[in-house]
């Protein structure tokens, strides 16, 4: 009987714990529009919870989300309202427009001095 009690906290914990796993799937399901039900999430959740491989690779998940949601989003919204980046990306496309008539241009002028050599 002593040993129930002392196993119903770390049940209470560890239900907690799958509930909040079951949840964040349910989030991450959620905004990428995936199927699935509520029993689904609850028996990953345990599955990641029995696993101490899974549970490493769940935090680790976490914590590169969070870091994607703190900096490279942020950076990105930054970048796609600047407007000199799409000018630049103009100047990037006409670079090989320009050097491709150049290279014509002095073709001719490379022809044209060959010519008038062999006069």
């Amino acid at each position: 009987m002593a040993e129930d009690e002392a196993q119903r906290p770390e049940q209470a914990v560890n239900e907690a714990k799958r509930q909040e796993i079951a949840y964040q799937l349910y989030q991450n399901r959620q905004l990428l529009s995936k199927p699935g039900d509520v029993q689904q999430d609850w028996e990953t959740a345990g599955q990641i919870l029995r696993s101490p491989i899974r549970s490493l690779l769940f935090k680790l998940h976490g914590l590169f989300i969070g870091v994607e949601r703190r900096a490279w989003e942020p950076i990105l919204h930054w970048a796609n309202n600047q407007a000199w980046l799409s000018l630049l990306s103009v100047v990037g496309n006409v670079g090989p427009i320009i050097a491709a008539t150049s290279y014509v241009c002095s073709e001719k002028l490379r022809r044209d001095a060959e010519v008038f050599t062999a006069w």
